[in-house]
């Protein structure tokens, strides 16, 4: 579930900025549990307002998106507007690789427009640490622990969780789904589903790790993370 929060405006910045101009909604997508087929680091600029201006500043190089120093790329569907031409999206990924073994303890993204500039320090961007608190019986209910969930914030918790056990079938929980089998709590992921010794069992999530900047915008970050083995 998408929440429709808009940036904040900040002072000190003139009316010619394009990101002052557009209050572009901000969202930042990490995926090192490699969940989707997707870019590691995918940030997307989506405004209602004044739609040509972000466009311009994006597709004229304008406006520019660094991840710690990296320069990200404007992806091609950036250069068509959505919702029957009610919104424009501005989507930059990163070229990196699909995993980083020793990601750092936090990272810092920028945007900028040449005029304004926010930029937002988030800790475990890149931190893949979703992991079971005890042995994973088959029929017998399981706790997983991501610690990194639980990093203060303007707002850090699991948004959402699933189970897929063998063919067996899966349960989700969050983004308004709510099926047995499968609870979450902040930074735990709770699990009691039908199952025989040997079954595979995969676990995905997102977490929230949402940050607001001094100027006033508002980063809305979800970290993707996966764990699997087989049941005991």
């Amino acid at each position: 579930m998408k929440l429709a929060l808009a940036v904040v405006l900040g002072s000190g910045c003139t009316a010619s900025s394009p990101l002052m101009d557009t209050a572009p909604q901000i969202e930042i997508t990490a995926d090192p549990g490699n969940v989707t087929t997707g870019p590691l680091f995918r940030i997307t600029l989506t405004t209602w307002n004044h739609l040509a201006v972000l466009a311009d500043a994006a597709q004229s190089g304008q406006l520019v998106v660094t991840l710690d120093g990296e320069t990200l790329a404007l992806e091609p569907e950036s250069l068509d507007y959505h919702d029957g031409q009610n919104a424009y999206i501005a989507a930059y990924s990163s070229g990196s690789s699909r995993s980083r073994t020793d990601p750092p303890t936090s990272s810092t993204v920028s945007v900028t427009d040449q005029e304004t500039t926010w930029t937002a320090t988030i800790a475990d961007l890149f931190t893949n640490d979703l992991q079971p608190t005890g042995p994973m019986v088959a029929n017998q209910p399981a706790t997983l622990i991501w610690p990194s969930a639980a990093t203060s914030g303007p707002y850090s918790a699991i948004e959402w969780a699933c189970i897929d056990v063998a063919t067996r079938g899966a349960a989700c929980q969050g983004e308004e789904v709510d099926d047995p089998g499968i609870m979450i709590m902040k930074q735990y992921v709770h699990v009691d589903i039908a199952a025989v010794a040997g079954d595979s069992v995969v676990i995905t999530g997102s977490r929230r790790a949402d940050t607001a900047v001094p100027g006033g915008a508002y980063f809305i970050a979800s970290v993707l993370d996966r764990w699997s083995a087989n049941f005991d």
